[in-house]
Parts: C-alpha cells; sequence; structure tokens
C-alpha cells in the first residue's frame, strides 16, 4: 500500500468480531456501514467523478 496508497481507508471498529466469527456477520455487517457512512463525504466526489 506505501507504493500505491488507497485513495480512502475504511476501516470499521469491530474488535468483538474475529476472522472465524461467521455467526457475527450481522455484526461486522453493520461495524462495515456505519464506517461507509463515516466516509461518505470522502467517498461521493470519488464515485461521481469514477462513473
Amino acid at each position: 500500500m506505501a507504493g500505491d496508497p488507497p485513495d480512502i481507508l475504511i476501516q470499521p471498529v469491530c474488535p468483538q468480531i474475529s476472522t472465524l466469527d461467521f455467526h457475527r456477520a450481522h455484526a461486522a455487517i453493520a461495524a462495515g456501514q456505519l464506517a461507509v457512512e463515516k466516509k461518505m463525504d470522502e467517498l461521493l466526489p470519488l464515485v461521481r467523478t469514477n462513473i
């Protein structure tokens, strides 16, 4: 990533969920949705210019 950094890095906060907690998918998805909503102001200009 150092050579080609992302335009935006979205990092959901979900310390209570590990990689094998498939039964907690709803919580992981909710954390991801919240993380995206927090970055929406940065995301929208990129989406609109790259369509």
